[in-house]
């Protein structure tokens, strides 16, 4: 059983360190699936690390809901900050399950950007967690980290459009439905960056809430 004296900080800390885990493993896989070595039972190393977070976001929830007081914030904001997180750490285990149903090799043609997308992702999430770490004591740095997500975002959102339309160029010579799940696939990544972007913009939003800190 948790020590129910356990400090916000402490779980939110250990919130951070398994959603890096679980960002620093799903590319690590995605990097494996691109080489042809992905062992897909090592996907659910992210599922777990996700079950984790879950289970310390209710702690948290219900250890800010018995202090009624989450400084410098609202415990609203606090509720609103850790919500919003699982929502990404969500959409990284449906990138985790699709890739472990997905029943191709990745498309030669399209592995170089394939990539960088994986690599923007990792980007997004350490510049996220990050960003969420800065908030509690500088609120410059956190804008900061925000601008950069934002940045990330933008490459990844032209980056997802390069990838489909150079899909499409190839309709003709693949596998229709091959064509159609790697779409998908590519749209789950981008939709864990999106998240991403959506929680920095909600930071910046309290950043200018709170604005002596």
């Amino acid at each position: 059983m948790r020590n129910n004296k356990r400090k916000l900080e402490d779980i939110k800390e250990e919130f951070h360190k398994e959603f890096t885990n679980a960002t620093k493993t799903i590319n690590r896989l995605i990097n494996e699936f691109l080489e042809g070595k992905l062992n897909k039972g090592e996907l659910q190393e992210v599922i777990n690390s996700e079950k984790k977070c879950d289970r310390l976001k209710e702690e948290y929830i219900e250890q800010l809901f018995k202090k009624k007081r989450a400084l410098p914030f609202i415990v609203e904001d606090r509720y609103e900050m850790i919500l919003k997180l699982d929502v990404v750490i969500d959409s990284i285990e449906i990138v985790a399950r699709y890739l472990g149903i997905y029943p191709f090799a990745m498309i030669e043609e399209i592995k170089k950007d394939f990539s960088t997308l994986n690599k923007l992702l990792l980007d997004t999430i350490i510049a996220l967690i990050e960003c969420s770490r800065l908030i509690e004591t500088d609120f410059k740095q956190a804008r900061d980290k925000t601008m950069e997500i934002e940045d990330l975002r933008r490459d990844a959102f032209n980056l997802k459009f390069e990838l489909l339309e150079h899909l499409f160029e190839l309709e003709k010579e693949k596998d229709p439905k091959r064509i159609l799940l790697t779409t998908e696939l590519i749209k789950q990544m981008y939709s864990v960056i999106g998240r991403s972007e959506e929680l920095a913009d909600y930071l910046e939003g309290l950043i200018i809430k709170y604005p002596n800190k």
